[in-house]
């Protein structure tokens, strides 16, 4: 059964806009589409999201999934995704929104061919500093059809400058049809904690309220650097003591073999959460988020924990140097470096700690409303 169906009379000054993602589960960027959806909804829009997942997602929106899952198979992959642009060009040519918008690399090359010939305009959404992989495609077949699609964009929106830039050094992004807006909070769920809702918190992990906490959170990907994750885990009990870890969205087994390939021994008293719902827990207990990532566009991650009172510690990439706070701390990409800043915040403390201000996902809404007027009206 799909989402909600929005009405039959449309509000004066609505727009029907469609979303092509896909997922909108999963991730950074799917968390950030769902919150910016629901809140376009809410404003008065009339909202669809078209999937490759099969998956159903109960949302305030309309739900279309378009795909069928994928195999290991890269032929039947490019079939299931042909017919998936079929029924996205149907979908489009049935609801005629007023615009399209595309999320992240894959639908962005699909929704250049589905709107061939409708006059739809669209939009691509940039989300991080290159392209998604996909097991099933070759990267230069990705980069090749991408850079065809972005130049037939009526407008591309990133969510820092740091995408855009990337975009641009791969010779992606070659014209100025461009906007940025950041990524939004859910402010209800990612806020200072309160002294009850950290030790509540701190008590889910086990972890005394004056013991030194250190977390990372982030998939299993290449460009996370996992390798530079574990070396500075290691690294850190030698220069924190009764230090605490906790690793959200690695699984325990694939921490192990790296630590293994490079002959060290992880900190015995480290937790791993391969999965989390509420992962605003961790940080309402953390003390320290720790990045280790070589590339980024806008790390949803390091915002939600910046939201929550959370002191950063990261390598330099995407938007977290552009973005810090005097609490923060970007370093080169060395295990050592990055295991004496979290021993340099701990032991400052989080006195003085600045909360910055996020944008709620209505605010972000608007912006991209406004955005979207500026094409209609042209």
């Amino acid at each position: 059964m799909e989402g909600k169906s929005t009405t039959s009379s449309r509000r004066l000054g609505s727009r029907r806009i469609l979303f092509v993602a896909g997922a909108l589960e999963g991730g950074g960027a799917e968390g950030q589409l769902f919150q910016l959806a629901n809140a376009l909804q809410e404003i008065g829009h009339e909202v669809a999201v078209a999937t490759l997942s099969p998956k159903l997602v109960q949302a305030k929106f309309e739900h279309h999934p378009i795909c069928q899952v994928m195999t290991q198979s890269r032929m039947v992959n490019a079939a299931l995704l042909g017919r998936a642009i079929l029924r996205l060009n149907l979908l489009v040519r049935r609801r005629k929104p007023d615009v399209l918008v595309s999320w992240l690399a894959v639908p962005t090359v699909m929704s250049s061919v589905a709107v061939f010939g409708t006059k739809t305009p669209w939009i691509a959404a940039v989300r991080n500093s290159q392209p998604e992989a996909m097991r099933s495609l070759p990267v230069g077949v990705i980069r090749r059809l991408l850079r065809k699609a972005l130049a037939r964009a009526t407008m591309v929106i990133a969510n820092s400058a740091a995408g855009l830039n990337g975009y641009r050094a791969l010779g992606l992004l070659t014209h100025d049809r461009i906007a940025e807006i950041g990524n939004c909070i859910d402010t209800a769920r990612f806020h200072p904690p309160s002294v009850e809702q950290r030790t509540k918190s701190r008590e889910h992990f086990g972890i005394p309220d004056e013991t030194p906490l250190v977390a990372y959170v982030g998939r299993d990907a290449p460009e996370k650097d996992l390798e530079l994750l574990v070396r500075t885990l290691a690294a850190l009990p030698m220069r924190v003591t009764n230090l605490r870890i906790v690793v959200v969205g690695v699984s325990a087994k694939r921490l192990h073999e790296l630590a293994a390939a490079a002959a060290i021994t992880l900190p015995a008293s480290m937790q791993v959460h391969a999965r989390m719902q509420r992962i605003e827990t961790v940080f309402m207990a953390a003390d320290v988020l720790l990045l280790t990532s070589r590339q980024e566009g806008s790390p949803n991650v390091v915002h939600e924990a910046r939201a929550c009172g959370v002191a950063i510690v990261s390598t330099d990439c995407g938007d977290v140097r552009a973005t810090m706070l005097p609490q923060d701390l970007v370093m080169p990409p060395d295990a050592l470096s990055l295991a004496k800043a979290v021993a340099a915040v701990l032991e400052k403390g989080s006195q003085g700690r600045i909360a910055p201000c996020p944008m709620s996902p209505m605010e972000c809404a608007r912006r991209w409303v406004n955005a979207i007027d500026s094409i209609l009206d042209r």
